[in-house]
């Protein structure tokens, strides 16, 4: 069978999803090698429009792409792994765009690309550009908020039918150095570059006049969405004023603010104010006068009166009492010092203590300095708890 675009398109119209279908028409596509270009901006057209005219036949379509560059690359047929790799990332884009609404594509859409990236069946720059056309759409709000709108979403689709056409000023130039030059190569070398240059300018022709139907298809709808836009406008005045408009001459935001103030003040009325809370007046303690021996307690760290134990026996020793002091010992005739008499525990404690009260002996000089202990002698059971009751 011979190859046109027509038959190409027509068999297109009539892929499905099955694998006989896709199969038997990327067979007969690998067959025709000479004309890859041709397929594969036909194939990108036509996806392209069934984005927004056929969506259930994106997915098959996609499906026959990936099995067309298999073969082809199994076959070495590297012509149409460079088309189809310069087509591939703007189909794909747009086909993710329609896939924010079907989720199911993008998954499908995904499990292809990592096919290709796993077999290798494009060079690196060619899948990072695939790769970089769907995940560039991930998570855009442009892309989500578009595919909402019917007519944002046709508009999508028209620009993905856009293609680069081709820089005109270059092939003018080659055209000028093809047949102007002063000395023309040999025919055969002569008739390759120029079957190169007319199919070059084929190729920048048809895209041109594709770009210009497209743009005329986007200026169309364009206009009706600002006819559509302006419509809404006017609808929605009419609105904004049924909702402004009141009774005798008060609109329905200054009946209702004016409503609320005055059921506020009526509210505020109506409460009776909180009475104040008054703190209550408390007397200052009584000073009570400490006892005696709670001020003995206030002297000693632990609050203890020390005890001091001192022998019975035990006799001070005075000096003798003549004029001379060169013999300080006593005379052997000298009769015996009688024992000094013992004054009573409560008294002497008493008298200790109230000499300490009166600041005219240190609590700690008692033992050292004070000449009343050093006369005194505490009797071992005397029981300072109860001296000290008996005290207070």
């Amino acid at each position: 069978m011979s190859y046109s675009s027509e038959i190409l398109t027509n068999k297109l119209k009539h892929l499905n999803e099955t694998q006989q279908s896709i199969v038997s028409i990327s067979q007969w596509i690998v067959f025709h090698q000479r004309h890859a270009a041709k397929t594969a901006e036909v194939w990108a057209k036509y996806t392209q429009g069934a984005v927004s005219n056929a969506p259930k036949q994106v997915l098959p379509l996609i499906y026959l792409a990936n099995d067309i560059v298999q073969q082809a690359r199994s076959k070495r047929k590297t012509e149409f792994l460079t088309q189809f790799a310069e087509h591939l990332p703007r189909v794909l884009h747009l086909v993710w765009l329609l896939g924010s609404v079907d989720t199911n594509l993008r998954k499908r859409i995904e499990r292809v690309v990592g096919v290709w990236e796993s077999r290798r069946i494009f060079d690196i720059n060619a899948q990072k550009a695939i790769e970089r056309a769907i995940s560039g759409s991930k998570g855009s709000s442009t892309s989500s908020s578009g595919s909402d709108v019917p007519e944002l979403a046709q508009l999508t689709s028209q620009y993905g039918q856009l293609q680069e056409a081709g820089d005109v000023e270059k092939f003018n130039k080659q055209y000028v150095d093809l047949f102007e030059a002063d000395q023309l190569p040999a025919p055969k070398e002569y008739l390759t570059s120029v079957t190169r240059l007319t199919q070059k300018y084929i190729q920048i022709e048809r895209r041109l006049q594709s770009n210009i139907s497209v743009r005329g298809k986007v200026v169309t709808t364009l206009k009706q969405l600002l006819q559509e836009q302006e419509q809404k406008i006017q609808a929605e005045r009419t609105s904004l004023g049924e909702l402004q408009t009141g009774e005798e001459g008060q609109t329905k935001k200054e009946r209702l603010i004016e409503t609320e103030k005055d059921l506020q003040e009526l509210v505020a009325e109506s409460v009776e104010p909180e009475a104040p809370v008054v703190e209550e007046l408390t007397p200052p303690p009584l000073h009570k006068e400490p006892s005696v021996a709670e001020k003995a307690k206030a002297y000693e760290p632990n609050g203890a009166i020390p005890i001091y134990e001192m022998n019975d026996d035990a006799i001070p020793a005075y000096e003798a009492n003549s004029d001379s002091d060169a013999d300080d010992v006593p005379m052997e005739d000298e009769p015996p010092l009688k024992k000094q008499k013992t004054a009573s525990p409560e008294v002497a404690v008493e008298a200790v203590i109230e000499e300490a009260l009166n600041g005219e002996t240190p609590v700690e000089m008692l033992v050292e300095d004070s000449p009343k202990v050093s006369d005194v002698v505490i009797e071992p059971e005397v029981d300072v708890s109860d001296l000290l009751s008996k005290l207070g």
